[in-house]
């Protein structure tokens, strides 16, 4: 290969090479301005082009105590208030557990109760306990009978509903 083309070859990869290491370095710069300033905060002020680092660094360090500040205003419904939260406010394993345990004892208390009515009796809507509920059946806390909105929750060794009863007792009569 002649030298004139090795060198204009090299200049081209490199130049190739400095725009993908500007882009990436912006597009890690934007999400941690997102992450910094919190995700409406960033929606509503999109990054500007031209990769001004030092602006970015700059708003972001005026930024971080007042999306900290909003963060820790926000809790999640149904998530414990105050410490135990994960910081990004989702909950905590250890905080699904202890969900799943009080589903799994009101359930106890009161079996056949559909997620539509034990979701009011603890406090929490139907979306915060799904997460909890899956648990308490995968760790045999629980069991369902039903299908979608006739889903009713029972405790391990309950009796069955009285309609799937009738069925097995319709069924053995043939």
């Amino acid at each position: 290969m002649p030298a004139m083309a090795q060198i204009d070859l090299q200049t081209r990869v490199h130049a190739m090479l400095t725009e993908l290491s500007d882009r990436l370095l912006k597009a890690f710069s934007d999400a941690f301005m997102a992450h910094a300033m919190g995700a409406e905060r960033a929606a509503a002020a999109p990054a500007k082009s031209g990769g001004d680092r030092a602006a970015a660094k700059k708003r972001a360090t005026k930024a971080a105590p007042a999306a900290a500040a909003t963060k820790a205003a926000k809790v999640k419904p149904g998530a414990k208030k105050g410490g135990g939260s994960a910081a990004d406010g989702r909950r905590l394993p250890a905080e699904t557990r202890a969900i799943a345990d009080r589903f799994a004892a009101y359930v106890a208390a009161n079996p056949g109760q559909k997620i539509r009515q034990i979701g009011p009796a603890l406090g929490m809507s139907t979306a915060d306990l799904a997460l909890p509920v899956i648990r308490a059946l995968e760790l045999g806390l629980v069991r369902k009978e039903g299908e979608r909105s006739s889903t009713v929750y029972l405790p391990p060794g309950a009796a069955a509903a009285q309609s799937s009863g009738a069925k097995k007792a319709s069924s053995g009569k043939k």
